[in-house]
């Protein structure tokens, strides 16, 4: 009855959390009813101790693979010694979730470390400390201090609210402090005067918000309400326009100390301060297409986040005083005009080019306008507007002269040692306002233009010669080592490394069926097989495996669960502009379907030597073993025919691919002919969407593989009649048949020539 009742406690606090309904509310009842039923369902699934088990013995596994004996070793033992609850699965399969490269991180020195904690001291009793010490004196009792919770609380009880609060002097016990006692110690009350006069003037200024009458306030308030305002927060003085983030005046203000036409002129002021400022924010906040626009928003962000800071010393200096200040707002004003003055004439460039006609509007028309005002600003030795200025324009300029795409291949092309790699760096380094400021300091007569022009011009005569050839060669270089290394890993250029890659695979899934799909031994075996292929760079190599419970697909032929599997490899970011994709999936699919016949003739390899144990003569063979006996034979014709028309594209359009992106001229050039390529290497291997009725008759043959192997151990012990074996000799022929047919309509159709020769291939068997 105490468990009910404290799910009960806690069920309705959790509801009143929650939903904010009252316990005398109509719903509360019926919504603790069901809370209280659901907390109570056992029904709920609990973890599987025999999945668990499972995954430790695989990553005991997986530690055997990796050489790491001393880790599984040390695991396996400890798992034995572990006291076995009905929690153990859970707090195991916690840890599991919890593992992260357990063989990289784990070191079995760190178990060493590890020791029991200590038993603590036993408490010492009275009997021992009366032994050590009698209380056998006379004056022992004659001066007592009493603490928190003596005796004498239940006589009298001190009113703490009339009493300073005090600490006691005795040891006492957790349990037996007083919290709220030693809490007053600490809390600190806050003078409520300090926001004496900024209360009142908010009350006043509300007050008066919406009357037309003359409202007297101090400056400091004036002068509060306009910094907050300059840095775009809601003010009583000042409105906005939620349209075009105009400033106005609400209100009727005048100070005792100055009239009110200079107030009122002072306001209007700095609200074209404000509205100046809030239309730089509004650009700020919109979304730039182009790079040399952006760079501008972050060098103008920039300057108006060193703006606020001024604003916000200006606000320190009247809120924090070090020294004696006279409040004026009118000096606040001319302070602000001051610092705000570059970032309001960045506001008329800004709406300058946003008022110009879109219709033949150059994308540079903005950097036009902070070029010729940087040049204004530097005759007159205006040095404020030219560095804000100035700085925003080369902050544009930089993505221009860094070449494009051109200097960015190049450089992560380029194998450079460290020393060429800073060299070349010091050489192209662009020239920054730092630099330009500094020649204008060594020399202050020379125009801007002359000399921005004069450096620009030696910059570029230092980059231009060697770029653009060494871009097209190191990029070409690049591609071509991409394409022979995916010819290797996806398309078994090297039959020896698929091979040694398949078997362990093929194996680990019929002895794990449930487990087989564990994506970091997959990785680690296609790295150490496929990984080895001259130009293939194993650590870019990885084996993903489809979202999707195991338990459902376990129930699917070995050759469907394949498809699961999914090998990529990592493109380099050069040569991702020329495939537009950092994976490749048309090869992606390639592989799959290469793996499945791999994996179709692998299951049939078997049955030769059972051949060889019976008696010499086909004559004395069954009737369905004779049946079976032809129709593995016409399956593995069919595997050959279709693993050498796989070979044969490959090739084929391997090499058709090298000749034209050596031809090809540019960037662009060679992504329109890789796109191609992959678009031909797509329909060749039926992988397209239009030719998916011949891939899945395709993969129906490739079952019918996995189906006479399990039906030839039955078949030899005469367990299984002709008839079946009849039924999948005539599948093979109608699957065959509607293949052949298909391929051919789809050569008459203008397909690959690849895809005719299959056919006729295929014909030729069924005629």
């Amino acid at each position: 009855m105490a468990h009910a009742a404290t799910i009960g406690e806690l069920t309705e606090g959790l509801i009143g959390s929650i939903t904010g309904i009252p316990r005398d509310h109509s719903l509360f009842g019926s919504l603790k009813d069901r809370a209280v039923k659901q907390l109570k369902d056992s029904s709920r699934g609990r973890t599987n101790p025999f999945e668990v088990n499972e995954r430790f013995a695989g990553l005991i596994e997986k530690f055997g693979v990796l050489n790491r004996d001393d880790l599984g070793e040390a695991l396996e033992s400890r798992l034995d010694l572990l006291p076995k609850t009905k929690w153990t699965p859970e707090f195991l399969s916690l840890l599991l979730q919890l593992t992260d490269r357990a063989w990289e991180h784990s070191r079995i020195e760190d178990l060493g470390q590890l020791k029991r904690s200590p038993i603590p001291p036993a408490e010492p009793t009275w009997q021992e400390i009366v032994a050590d010490d009698p209380l056998t004196e006379d004056d022992i009792w004659n001066d007592v201090e009493r603490g928190y919770h003596s005796s004498g609380d239940d006589v009298a009880v001190d009113d703490d609210s009339n009493s300073e609060p005090t600490t006691s002097t005795q040891a006492t016990s957790c349990n037996e402090e007083d919290f709220a006692g030693l809490a007053r110690l600490h809390i600190v009350q806050p003078d409520a005067t300090l926001l004496s006069e900024v209360q009142s003037a908010r009350q006043a200024l509300s007050k008066y918000g919406t009357s037309n009458r003359m409202d007297v306030q101090s400056e400091l308030t004036i002068i509060r309400e306009a910094l907050s305002m300059l840095h775009g927060l809601p003010t009583y003085i000042f409105d906005l326009d939620p349209l075009n983030n105009a400033v106005g005046i609400t209100q009727r203000i005048t100070t005792a100390t100055a009239s009110s036409i200079v107030v009122h002129d002072v306001l209007v002021q700095l609200a074209e301060v404000g509205t100046r400022l809030n239309s730089v924010r509004q650009w700020l906040c919109r979304k730039q297409s182009r790079a040399h626009l952006q760079s501008v928003q972050a060098a103008v962000q920039q300057s108006m986040t060193l703006l606020d800071s001024q604003f916000v010393e200006l606000e320190r200096r009247y809120a924090q005083p070090h020294y004696d200040y006279v409040v004026s707002f009118v000096d606040v004003r001319r302070e602000v005009e001051a610092s705000a003055r570059p970032m309001i004439r960045l506001s008329d460039i800004i709406a300058s080019d946003a008022s110009a006609s879109v219709v033949g509007r150059s994308p540079f028309a903005l950097l036009d306008l902070l070029y010729e005002e940087s040049c204004v600003a530097q005759l007159p030795g205006d040095e404020d507007l030219f560095a804000v200025v100035a700085r925003v324009l080369l902050a544009g300029l930089q993505r221009f002269y860094r070449m494009g795409k051109s200097r960015a291949f190049t450089k992560l092309l380029r194998q450079q040692s460290e020393d060429e790699t800073a060299k070349s760096i010091g050489d192209l380094a662009m020239p920054d306002f730092t630099s330009i400021t500094r020649y204008l300091e060594s020399s202050p007569l020379i125009p801007l233009d002359e000399l921005l022009h004069a450096t620009l011009t030696d910059w570029m005569a230092t980059l231009i010669p060697t770029t653009d050839l060494s871009m097209q060669t190191l990029l070409l270089d690049g591609l071509l080592r991409t394409v022979n290394a995916v010819d290797y890993v996806f398309l078994g250029r090297d039959g020896t490394l698929l091979q040694a890659f398949a078997e362990p695979l093929f194996d680990r899934m019929r002895r794990l069926p449930e487990t087989w799909d564990d994506r970091f031994l997959l990785t680690r075996l296609a790295q150490s097989t496929l990984g080895t292929a001259p130009g293939v760079d194993a650590h870019c190599i990885n084996v993903g495996i489809t979202n999707g419970s195991n338990k459902v697909f376990t129930r699917r032929p070995f050759i469907r669960q394949l498809d699961r599997l999914e090998l990529t490899y990592a493109i380099p970011w050069p040569v991702q502009n020329v495939t537009r994709s950092k994976v490749l999936p048309t090869y992606t699919a390639a592989f799959s379907l290469l793996l499945q016949v791999e994996f179709a003739a692998h299951l049939l390899r078997p049955q030769l030597f059972d051949i060889r144990k019976l008696e010499t003569g086909c004559r004395r063979l069954a009737r369905g073993l004779q049946m079976a006996l032809s129709l593995r034979t016409r399956l593995l014709w069919f595997l050959g025919t279709l693993r050498a028309h796989i070979a044969t594209t490959a090739a084929t359009l391997g090499h058709d691919l090298r000749v034209r992106l050596q031809s090809a001229e540019g960037v662009d050039a060679m992504g329109e002919v890789w796109a191609n390529h992959d678009k031909r290497l797509k329909s060749s291997l039926l992988l397209s969407p239009s030719l998916t009725p011949i891939r899945n008759a395709i993969a129906g043959m490739l079952q019918l593989c996995e189906s006479l192997a399990e039906a030839w151990s039955l078949l030899m012990n005469g367990a299984r009649s002709p008839e079946a074996v009849m039924g999948m000799s005539e599948d093979f022929n109608k699957t065959l048949s509607f293949v052949s047919a298909g391929l051919r309509e789809v050569s008459r159709a203008g397909g690959e020539a690849m895809l005719e020769a299959l056919g006729e291939s295929l014909r030729s068997s069924v005629g």
